[in-house]
């Protein structure tokens, strides 16, 4: 039994989608030989508080405010707000922005949303965030059995038309492992339709 997954993705204007930061390490300057770094100590310890929650911005650092996202509705405006809060902190509106869209990707990725996209929309000023969701467009069941064919079209045919989140494309095809008149089945995902990157 085959069955073929296909997926639209279809861009707004933009140059590429957003790409994760990479983790190359940081190139320092080397220091001079016998020459320590300047240490400033503090005349007094701040105050012990309640740790900031992890991915917050630091304490005094003024927060721009949240850009608006379209084409998304599954994040709830607190989600939203815990999963942009890191980049709010950023002072340049364009680094913001990309920022934004690289957490949001990550966000969405992380959760199986693999060929949905964020845009960063630069004009009108502040700019937005704009998301097109990947949608299953296409499933193709091939088999000797056309009894058995028609039953699984059936039974996925919930997929069809929906978003793209592979957690539940496996969780389908697990069940579908699981039916008796099943011998063994195969998935593919083949990209339908254009992207930019």
């Amino acid at each position: 039994m085959d069955l073929l997954l296909a997926q639209f993705v279809a861009p707004p204007v933009q140059q590429g989608p957003v790409r994760l930061p990479e983790t190359a390490p940081i190139e320092r300057r080397p220091q001079a030989p016998g020459r320590t770094p300047p240490v400033e100590i503090p005349a007094s310890e701040p105050p012990a508080g309640p740790a900031a929650p992890s991915g917050a911005p630091a304490p005094g650092v003024p927060l721009a405010p949240l850009p608006a996202v379209q084409g998304l509705q599954r994040y709830s405006p607190e989600q939203l707000q815990r999963i942009l809060a890191p980049c709010l902190a950023i002072a340049d509106p364009a680094r913001r922005l990309q920022a934004c869209a690289a957490a949001l990707t990550a966000r969405l990725v992380s959760e199986g949303f693999v060929n949905s996209r964020v845009y960063v929309v630069p004009t009108p000023a502040p700019g937005a965030l704009q998301v097109v969701e990947g949608r299953l467009v296409e499933l193709r069941v091939e088999g000797p059995d056309e009894r058995l064919n028609r039953q699984v079209r059936r039974l996925v045919k919930p997929l069809l038309g929906g978003v793209l989140n592979l957690p539940s494309v496996e969780l389908s095809l697990q069940r579908l492992r699981n039916l008796p008149a099943i011998g063994s089945v195969r998935g593919s995902l083949s990209r339908l339709g254009s992207d930019v990157s």
